[in-house]
């Protein structure tokens, strides 16, 4: 392992950062799909909390963002990928 905490791309290793945390695992010159919901997760956990901090519904969320609820369910849930058009409106029907 690199100073970077950088593993073998070659081989499709993980890439873990400093903190011990996966980034993103390329496999045969891909994005891994399981490493990138790991990734997206995070996200979606944070939109999670907020929304039940001002306890609005996954429906009423997605109201606001012009989504279905089972979209934002599958955001949530790190199922779906968070576009950056997802975040801007997420976090402006969260108010954050």
């Amino acid at each position: 392992m690199s100073s970077t905490g950088a593993t073998d791309w070659s081989k499709g290793m993980p890439r873990v950062n400093r903190n011990g945390r996966l980034d993103r695992a390329i496999v045969d010159g891909r994005e891994d799909p399981e490493a990138r919901r790991v990734r997206d997760r995070g996200i979606g956990g944070r939109v999670r909390a907020c929304r039940k901090e001002l306890r609005m519904s996954q429906a009423a969320l997605g109201r606001k963002m012009g989504l279905e609820q089972s979209t934002v369910s599958a955001l949530e849930r790190g199922e779906r990928r968070w576009r950056p058009a997802y975040v801007a409106l997420a976090g402006l029907a969260l108010r954050v």
